[in-house]
């Protein structure tokens, strides 16, 4: 994963700006939320992958059953404990909801509630964006 653009902190507010606007869709869902994130600061899609891939609720959950989130970004982030994790990194709830660090908690967006905030003792994971780790 490259390191972070120069004007990181910009696009990531960008991009949050425009997703709080969006409604949820099972093709643009917490694991779209989380790459868009990223790319706003790398440049890059660590999720590429996935894209195309499922467009239902029930496409999804599959391919978590091959592969679970933790596992896929275990792959192309460093992980990092939820205590260290900076603003910008990518947080996981629930074992497979994606958030992006903003503070104390990480912006989740979720098909219940579109964009809601949960905080650091929910988290099960972290990964850096644009560091080492």
């Amino acid at each position: 994963m490259s390191a972070r653009l120069p004007n990181w902190e910009n696009r990531l507010a960008a991009t949050v700006a425009e997703w709080r606007e969006r409604p949820f869709r099972w093709d643009r869902d917490c694991a779209r939320w989380a790459a868009a994130c990223v790319i706003a600061q790398t440049g890059e899609d660590p999720l590429a992958d996935l894209r195309g891939r499922y467009r239902t609720k029930r496409e999804a959950l599959q391919l978590l059953a091959e592969k679970p989130m933790r596992d896929r970004l275990n792959e192309r982030l460093p992980r990092v404990h939820p205590a260290f994790a900076q603003r910008g990194d990518v947080a996981l709830a629930q074992d497979s909801c994606l958030g992006v660090v903003m503070g104390g908690e990480a912006l989740f967006f979720s098909a219940e509630g579109g964009m809601i905030a949960l905080p650091r003792s929910a988290w099960t994971g972290a990964w850096g964006v644009g560091r080492d780790g």
